[in-house]
């Protein structure tokens, strides 16, 4: 079955320190609580093969919209025992696809990817297999840069850039779900 949500459209929120999915012999104990537009969503990915997970980078890390998602998916299946095993229902293979503004010179100078390991090892510690990743930089934010105060990019070199290497970002891209299946 393929499922591909945007959450964006959906409202809710991160995760809210409620502590039901700990609560021992709980109804909800390794499930979120919380019934709002994004609880069926983390039901259905609870039972996926293969998760997605795509961002563009904003400050160093990924959307405030992953980011309450990702607690929301990711914090129940985390159980409080000694050694923080993972109570997920099954093992899941996953990716995270980050795009940003940056060059990958100027995102390894400034430390991106190790920024974004952490959350990329919790999520192979609970769904069981380490994440494939893919950046893609230097992104082309506008159709016409000169609509906009933007003085520090050149629109024409942006558009270069990606005629050069979007292909390549795709090739990656299909590589990667090649992997999530091949199982």
């Amino acid at each position: 079955m393929r499922y591909s949500p945007r959450v964006a459209p959906y409202n809710y929120t991160g995760c809210k320190s409620c502590y039901a999915c700990k609560l021992k012999d709980g109804k909800s104990y390794g499930v979120c609580a919380i019934q709002d537009d994004i609880h069926p969503v983390l039901a259905t990915l609870s039972q996926a093969d293969a998760i997605v997970f795509g961002s563009p980078i904003y400050f160093g890390g990924v959307s405030g919209m992953l980011r309450c998602f990702e607690e929301r998916l990711l914090f129940p299946f985390l159980s409080y025992k000694d050694n923080h095993e993972s109570i997920a229902p099954k093992k899941i293979r996953t990716a995270f696809v980050y795009t940003m503004n940056v060059t990958d010179d100027r995102m390894r100078e400034w430390k991106y990817p190790e920024r974004l390991q952490m959350m990329e090892g919790y999520v192979g510690h609970i769904f069981g297999y380490t994440p494939h990743v893919l950046y893609v930089n230097n992104t082309v934010q506008f159709k016409d840069y000169s609509k906009y105060v933007c003085t520090m990019f050149s629109g024409e070199e942006k558009a270069k850039y990606k005629e050069e290497h979007f292909p390549d970002d795709c090739g990656k891209a299909a590589a990667i779900g090649a992997a999530l299946v091949a199982d």
